[in-house]
């Protein structure tokens, strides 16, 4: 733990306070690259992360806090890869940037109805993903980090609402 320094009236130290240290910061592959976050702050480099590439780990976050069983994959019809993924709670999706339904998702994203289907993957099963036909495109999924912005994601109002922080 650091320390802060208190200094009295002539400039000499007196004493001094622990400072809890920072949290570090942890890398997130992405389908863009690498993005910087740290544990636990859901600022705009974690968004991003979590809209293009990791995904799969802030779903699978939410809906082991939820007590969900699934995500949804929002798949390429094609090429046979993931665009995105989602938890569905209560009847509505969620990703990090909130809640939406299939057709405003197509329709943010530029989808024809042809271009891609919705398929439900276990929680359980998510290992599995990265090895399949599917998940040959994603980076390797840090959950644990998406974890850690579940807390934040809900006191910023963007999850259901019947689990949001009070």
């Amino acid at each position: 733990m650091k320390n802060a320094f208190l200094q009295g009236a002539d400039g000499k130290m007196v004493g001094s306070l622990p400072q809890p240290k920072s949290a570090p910061e942890v890398t997130l592959s992405t389908v863009y690259g690498e993005q910087q976050v740290t544990p636990g702050r859901l600022d705009a480099g974690a968004r991003e992360a979590f809209l293009n590439g990791q995904c799969v780990a802030f779903a699978a976050a939410a809906a082991r806090r939820f007590n969900v069983d699934e995500i949804v994959l929002c798949v390429d019809t094609e090429d046979e890869f993931i665009i995105h993924a989602l938890v569905e709670v209560g009847g509505e999706l969620f990703d990090v940037d909130g809640a939406t339904d299939q057709e405003s998702f197509a329709e943010v994203h530029g989808l024809d109805e042809d271009d891609f289907r919705w398929e439900p993957w276990t929680v359980a099963d998510l290992d599995r993903l990265a090895e399949s036909e599917l998940g040959f495109t994603l980076p390797e999924q840090d959950v644990q980090t998406a974890s850690t912005m579940i807390d934040q994601w809900l006191e910023d109002g963007f999850g259901p609402e019947g689990f949001r922080e009070i």
